[in-house]
């Protein structure tokens, strides 16, 4: 159990400084409510349309509504998931998280806002 323990400890730790050291590498300021609220986001992945209501409300083409804010700058939280956000110079928006159940590995998204 202490070993288990441990090596949680190490992935959450490791977890964080890759977040802090990964994110804004590209020039790129946190995101806040303003820049999304009552826009509709396409993902690089091609597969979600999102609308970011004005109000909270989040819909996409996935079928997942749910509520949407930004509890400080550069974190989306959208329903169960929290995301660091940020929008890149050229307007585009940047996602980013580490994922240990994913081999390990950044897990990253590019949006265009409509």
């Amino acid at each position: 159990m202490k070993t288990f323990i441990l090596s949680l400890s190490i992935a959450c730790i490791a977890t964080q400084a890759l977040a802090v050291t990964d994110f804004g590498r590209d020039g790129g300021r946190p995101i806040t409510s303003n820049d999304i609220a009552g826009k509709t986001i396409c993902w690089s992945n091609g597969w979600v349309r999102a609308y970011f209501a004005a109000n909270g409300v989040y819909t996409d083409n996935r079928h997942h509504p749910g509520k949407w804010y930004v509890p400080e700058p550069g974190v989306l939280k959208v329903g169960n998931w929290i995301r660091s956000t940020e929008i890149l110079p050229d307007g585009r928006l940047h996602v980013y998280k580490f994922c240990i159940y994913c081999d390990n590995r950044d897990i990253e998204s590019w949006g265009t806002k409509n």
